[in-house]
């Protein structure tokens, strides 16, 4: 299982990757995939938000694989309930947490 927790942390990395270059961006970061650039009203303090939004998911990623480590091929374990569960629920955090950026930078119209 060693392989597959380090594909699984190299998707971690790229996340992490993201954050640091959504850091050093000089204009404003999109969030999701084909999304324009929004309008924001401090674009260094928005990028840095959702920068370190990025680089905490990529984190939590890396550690909620951590159980890929300890489980054996063809084993049922209870950590693969708190993998399967675990992934959508810090997927979930990331989406509420960009929502509470949107709301703190993004100009009202």
């Amino acid at each position: 299982m060693l392989t597959a927790y380090l594909i699984w942390l190299a998707c971690a990395l790229l996340c992490i990757g993201i954050g640091i270059y959504t850091r050093n961006m000089q204009r404003p970061a999109s969030f999701f995939t084909g999304d324009n650039p929004p309008e924001v009203t401090d674009t260094a303090a928005y990028n840095k938000a959702v920068g370190r939004l990025w680089i905490r998911y990529g984190i939590e990623l890396a550690l909620i694989g951590l159980p890929l480590l300890a489980v054996h091929q063809n084993q049922f374990s209870l950590w693969w309930i708190f993998l399967m569960l675990g992934t959508p629920f810090i997927s979930i955090l990331l989406a509420i947490s960009y929502l509470k950026i949107q709301d703190t930078y993004f100009i009202k119209k």
